[in-house]
């Protein structure tokens, strides 16, 4: 069981209900996780994926099924998000 207590999958329909600017968040916060995945994938024998990055990508998933959340919580994610797919591009050039 999550420390949060939510266990249930996420109803993607959901988002069809919450705000544009808020479905907006959340989208660009899913992408970057699928840009953070794909990196974590191909680079993971040069860099080991860190506690501070699952936990990015476990509070990431978190803030997209929250409806209670706006864009000054969602921004400093999607600014994480963004500085760790740097950390990983940066590294392997």
């Amino acid at each position: 069981m999550a420390s949060c207590g939510r266990n249930e999958d996420y109803d993607m329909n959901e988002l069809n209900n919450d705000s544009q600017e808020n479905r907006n968040l959340k989208f660009t916060i899913l992408f970057s996780l699928q840009k953070l995945a794909s990196l974590i994938f191909k680079y993971n024998t040069i860099i080991p994926i860190t506690t501070n990055t699952l936990n990015l990508i476990y509070r990431s998933l978190y803030m997209i099924g929250t409806k209670d959340y706006g864009v000054n919580e969602y921004l400093p994610i999607i600014l994480n998000l963004t500085e760790t797919q740097l950390t990983y591009l940066n590294i392997t050039k």
